[in-house]
């Protein structure tokens, strides 16, 4: 059956001519781009930037054919727009479904928020310089290819720039000859490229954290980098400086830039010969918009996972609700749970505040401790312990170093023993940030302060306890005494621990005036020392 006539004529001179090239080379690749890439995409230019470079570097390999029982993985461009607006593409393999990453070692650390903290205030009280230097495109530029074989499956998209690039046909296939974004044991090989780097022109690995690196001379450091992935932190005097600059020569990079920047999310700057330290911008950026409501536990989850990031940085006043919000699993999840979670969140964004880090007396330097638990609290019944560390002097003005709260581990059959083990952390740790502080140049005793009169009284005396795990614990407060590395054991009262608001859910005045002043009194019932 024949269609409805036509209304409209069309002559045979209706044509669209076309121009050919001269080679056929260039007529596939023409026709390759004209099938695949969109030229309207706002993401052309930095997907072909990207992928250029993957190209310079020899990161893969045109496959045109691959192996059989060979891993094959997906890959796929992740676009995303940086603060500044720069429009940003990383090409990345979908590691995910990679079945030989559980057989992969990974070795890829990064700088710790402790370590960062310890960094700022050691560069506070020496006065030295504190810069910035960001690596491009680090994975791709580790020193040593893969050593296993993996193979990428192309999109047309990406197969029609690759053709672009290259200037040849680019099979559906490629080889991944470097280390590339996505795959378990990248951050490995970047990690080991710029540490050894690090290695070779003096700089020594810091004891409590393998992301940062002293440079030493006569037993002493001049100054240091921080590793956080491709962002490093250098401080020190000019050898420092020539030293990293001498590491990172032949990588590319942004080149080094002075305060105020933005380190692992924590904006850095420099005010009246103070470092302040605040997280304004994320709060802005990625918490603000979920404060209004939470509709379930998916969202519920993802405000609890921003403030927790805020709490390990700059924000250790929320560190306990954090936590014990932390428990509540989706089975266990009410909405009682949302309105605390919403209440905390609100509490963060009208009440923003910054660590201060101002000029300490570099002659009476001291740590502070302080380390409280409270006894079966927590709802399978374990103890929840918490201490913060404080860099000081003989004033009231204090740095910011550490703090936790965490269950237990460990059991506790009773108030004093839970105390007593969290005691015994905070004096494990903090002897490991003062052989860090001694390393950089600064003698700071150990000051362990509890609100416990049983543990202080039973390490000041002779005290035996029955329970042996417990004895253990208090021998090594008293070797600790005896050998000089607790300078001294102070008992506080109650209201003036700070770490009590680590274990427990109440308002504390003492962290409000540590985080607007970087101030905290100094105030004790009796303390024990020995004299030489």
């Amino acid at each position: 059956m024949r269609g409805a006539p036509r209304t409209q004529s069309y002559s045979i001179h209706n044509v669209k001519r076309y121009t050919s090239a001269n080679s056929l080379a260039a007529n596939l690749i023409l026709g390759a781009q004209s099938e695949t890439v969109d030229t309207e995409d706002p993401w052309l230019n930095s997907k072909i930037r990207e992928l250029r470079d993957l190209v310079r570097r020899g990161t893969l390999a045109p496959a045109a054919k691959v192996p059989a029982g060979a891993t094959i993985l997906g890959s796929r461009m992740v676009n995303t727009v940086k603060a500044n607006g720069e429009h940003k593409s990383r090409f990345i393999a979908q590691g995910f479904r990679d079945p030989e990453a559980q057989d992969t070692t990974v070795n890829a650390p990064t700088l710790s928020r402790y370590m960062l903290r310890v960094i700022v205030s050691v560069v506070t009280v020496k006065g030295f310089p504190l810069k910035y230097r960001d690596y491009s495109q680090a994975y791709l530029q580790s020193t040593w290819d893969l050593s296993r074989d993996v193979y990428l499956r192309l999109k047309p998209e990406v197969r029609g720039l690759l053709s672009r690039i290259t200037e040849s046909p680019y099979p559906d296939h490629a080889r991944i000859v470097k280390p590339l974004y996505g795959l378990r044991e990248s951050g490995t090989y970047w990690h080991a490229t710029l540490t050894t780097r690090l290695r070779d022109q003096g700089f020594e690995t810091a004891a409590l954290d393998p992301c940062a690196f002293y440079l030493m001379e006569q037993g002493k450091s001049i100054g240091g980098v921080g590793v956080l992935v491709d962002d490093t932190l250098i401080f020190g005097n000019d050898a420092t400086f020539e030293a990293e600059s001498r590491a990172a020569h032949g990588l590319e990079n942004k080149g080094t830039c002075l305060l105020p920047f933005t380190f692992n999310g924590v904006q850095i700057q420099k005010r009246k010969g103070s470092l302040i330290c605040d997280q304004n911008a994320y709060i802005d950026r990625a918490l603000h918009p979920l404060i209004p409501s939470i509709s379930g536990f998916d969202e519920f989850r993802s405000l609890r996972g921003k403030l927790s990031y805020l709490s390990t940085g700059t924000r250790p006043d929320i560190q306990h609700v954090i936590v014990k919000l932390s428990q509540v699993t989706e089975m266990s999840y009410t909405e009682v749970h949302a309105k605390k979670l919403r209440s905390t969140a609100k509490l963060v964004d009208a009440n923003r505040v910054a660590i201060h880090y101002a000029p300490l007396d570099p002659d009476t330097p001291r740590i502070r401790v302080f380390a409280d638990a409270s006894y079966g609290s927590n709802e399978d019944f374990t103890s929840q312990l918490g201490f913060v560390v404080f860099l000081g002097d003989s004033s009231e003005t204090i740095h910011y170093l550490h703090s936790t709260s965490h269950k237990a581990k460990q059991v506790a059959h009773s108030v004093m023993s839970a105390k007593l083990l969290a005691l015994v952390l905070a004096y494990d740790f903090a002897e490991g940030i003062q052989n860090e502080l001694r390393r950089c140049g600064l003698h700071a005793p150990l000051v362990l302060a509890t609100d416990s009169k049983q543990i202080y009284d039973a390490v000041a005396s002779s005290s035996i306890l029955q329970e042996k795990r417990q004895m253990v614990r208090l021998l090594l407060l008293r070797e600790g005494l005896e050998m000089g590395r607790i300078a001294e054991l102070i008992h506080v009262p109650g209201v003036q621990n700070i770490a009590d608001a680590l274990t427990k859910e109440r308002e504390c005045p003492l962290w409000h005036r540590v985080l607007e002043h970087g101030k905290l009194a100094d105030v004790y019932n009796a303390r024990v020392f020995l004299t030489e």
